[in-house]
């Protein structure tokens, strides 16, 4: 810790390295924690259990999911030139919202929207 002449009081962490240090120290504990939430919110999407989510969080990402598969499905519907590529994704979007759901990438983009 550094002593400012003027004042006489200590200042904490005004070293760059030290900044940096606790920042690196911040970001590893971060990556941590994001290792572990995204197959515990791959199982709480897939099952009820809702002990260590909300329930807004678990139906908001279902929802996103849901949502993004839906898109995904009528813009290629509509690119095949499906007559009704809408219906086409009401049909086909909740197996692709399933698949999606296993993609470790986009539970935590979503999560974190």
């Amino acid at each position: 810790m550094a002593m400012t002449a003027s004042a006489g009081t200590t200042t904490a962490g005004t070293d760059p390295e030290t900044i940096e240090g606790l920042l690196r120290q911040d970001l590893f504990h971060a990556d941590q924690a994001m290792l572990h939430m995204g197959p515990i919110l791959r199982h709480l999407l897939q099952n009820d259990d809702r002990s260590i989510f909300s329930d807004e969080i678990i139906a908001r990402v279902r929802g996103m999911l849901a949502d993004v598969a839906r898109q995904l499905v009528q813009a290629m519907g509509e690119a095949a030139g499906h007559a009704d590529a809408a219906a086409w994704a009401r049909e086909a979007g909740p197996g692709l919202a399933e698949m999606l759901a296993a993609r470790q990438p986009l539970l935590y983009h979503l999560h974190m929207l």
